[in-house]
């Protein structure tokens, strides 16, 4: 019995970690890795931890204070996804703002 609470101890600590690293991670910035144009999508982090997003004709795109569009996002400028979402195992970007 001892054993089982132990384990049910350890996995809900993990869990409740991992669920607060899921909400600190929920906004993503870093520099752009990689560019799909045809697929409308981007790839941004290290190359240790990177994301990839994808985007729709309703994704909002900033570069600094003025409207941007996909075509702004260049490999090697910064990039920071404050709101997406998941579609299955896909991230679809909501905002994206392009730093220069």
């Amino acid at each position: 019995m001892r054993k089982f609470l132990l384990a049910g101890a350890v996995s809900a600590a993990f869990m409740a970690t991992n669920g607060i690293n899921l909400l600190s991670a929920a906004i993503i910035e870093g520099p752009v890795l990689a560019v799909d144009a045809q697929g409308g999508s981007f790839t941004c982090g290290t190359q240790a931890n990177h994301w990839t997003y994808k985007t729709t004709d309703k994704t909002v795109f900033r570069l600094g204070k003025k409207a941007a569009s996909f075509a702004d996002i260049k490999v090697g400028e910064t990039v920071r996804v404050p709101k997406y979402h998941l579609d299955g195992q896909d991230r679809v970007a909501e905002r994206v703002l392009i730093s220069k």
